[in-house]
C-alpha cells in the first residue's frame, strides 16, 4: 500500500467515527422518568420540553416557550436559541440522571473522586451546554463538557 491509499484509509475512518460521535450524542430530549410513590408525579411536575427547530425561534416556537414557563436565548458556542425552562425536580438528590428530569450532577461546590460512591443534585434547569460531571449509578464520572 502507498502512503497515499493509507492517509485516504485514515482520513475515511476518521470521519466515520466523527460521523459516529456526532450520531450518538444525546439532543437533550429525554423521557420522563415514571412515577414513583411519595415523590411528585409527572403530571403534578407539569414538565414538557419545548424546542427550537432552527438557529432562531420562530414566533410560535418563542410563544409555546413563554407559555411553558420557559425564556428563548442564545446557548452553546453557536448562539443557536434554545428554550431555556426551569425544572420542577432542580436540586433534588439523586444518584442517576434516570432520577430527574434534567441531569444528575455532583454538586459544582463538592470536591470528588472519579468512581467515588457520589450523591448529586437533579439540574436546574434543561438547558444541555456547559462542563459538568455527572452521578451515574451512584458514582462521579469525569468532567464531560458539551457545547
Amino acid at each position: 500500500m502507498t502512503i497515499r491509499s493509507n492517509f485516504l484509509k485514515l482520513t475515511a475512518m476518521s470521519c466515520v467515527l466523527a460521523l459516529a460521535a456526532c450520531g450518538s450524542a444525546d439532543k437533550g430530549e429525554k423521557a420522563a422518568p415514571e412515577a414513583t410513590s411519595g415523590d411528585q408525579t409527572i403530571a403534578e411536575q407539569n414538565y414538557m420540553r419545548v424546542s427550537v427547530a432552527g438557529e432562531k425561534a420562530t414566533a410560535e416556537e418563542r410563544a409555546a416557550c413563554e407559555k411553558a414557563g420557559g425564556i428563548v436565548k442564545p446557548a452553546g458556542m453557536a448562539g443557536w436559541e434554545h428554550c431555556i425552562q426551569e425544572l420542577p425536580d432542580a436540586g433534588k438528590a439523586c444518584a442517576d440522571s434516570g432520577e430527574c428530569l434534567g441531569e444528575c450532577y455532583v454538586p459544582a461546590d463538592k470536591d470528588y473522586d472519579i468512581g467515588a460512591d457520589a450523591v448529586g443534585v437533579c439540574t436546574d434547569t434543561d438547558e444541555v451546554f456547559g462542563c459538568h460531571a455527572r452521578v451515574t449509578k451512584g458514582k462521579a464520572t469525569p468532567i464531560l463538557c458539551v457545547d
